[in-house]
């Protein structure tokens, strides 16, 4: 069995009605071929589905709750940032091709089992901040690796001391104005 499987629900002989499941997602899940580019480096996640199971479509309520390790943007520290969503995703059953949205998947009629593990991987990363600077939350003391922002400093420091012309030039067009 592939580790993904496990994140298959198989809907063709459910009731009518909802039905809930849970899942575990951990650090294998993003070691999984197709995740392995994710900036994830660590996870420990519950996840609880909802799935409403209608005549012609399902609609599935995801709670997601997790603690995922990630880097600092800045000194590159390894940190655990807690997140939790709820996400919401529809699922039409269609023989006619059809753009799928962010919040609806269409799939044939035939099928029978739902794999969430690729719309798992997506609510997660994008779950993530923009910007994954943790050592700037401490006021009182820079929480950042120092020997990685010193060297940092050094090298900004060495390149500022040999500006090209062309940039100082460029520079003179600014406060001309």
């Amino acid at each position: 069995m592939a580790y993904l499987d496990q994140f298959t629900i198989p809907f063709l002989g459910l009731s009518l009605g909802e039905h809930e499941y849970e899942f575990q997602i951990t650090n294998a899940f993003f070691e999984q071929e197709g995740f392995v580019d994710s900036e994830i480096k660590s996870a420990n996640a519950k996840v609880k589905v909802l799935l409403n199971k209608q005549e012609t479509l399902l609609v599935l309520y995801f709670t997601i709750e997790a603690t995922v390790g990630i880097d600092c943007d800045r000194c590159l520290i390894s940190y655990s940032l807690p997140i939790q969503s709820q996400q919401k995703l529809i699922v039409k059953f269609d023989n006619e091709p059809y753009n799928d949205t962010d919040d609806v998947l269409v799939l044939p009629p035939s099928t029978s089992i739902l794999n969430i593990a690729q719309p798992l991987y997506e609510y997660i990363c994008l779950l993530l901040p923009y910007q994954r600077i943790p050592c700037e939350s401490n006021e009182d003391e820079s929480l950042c690796d120092t020997e990685v922002l010193n060297t940092l400093v050094k090298y900004s420091m060495k390149n500022n001391e040999q500006i090209d012309s062309r940039w100082e030039a460029l520079k003179n067009i600014k406060t001309k104005e």
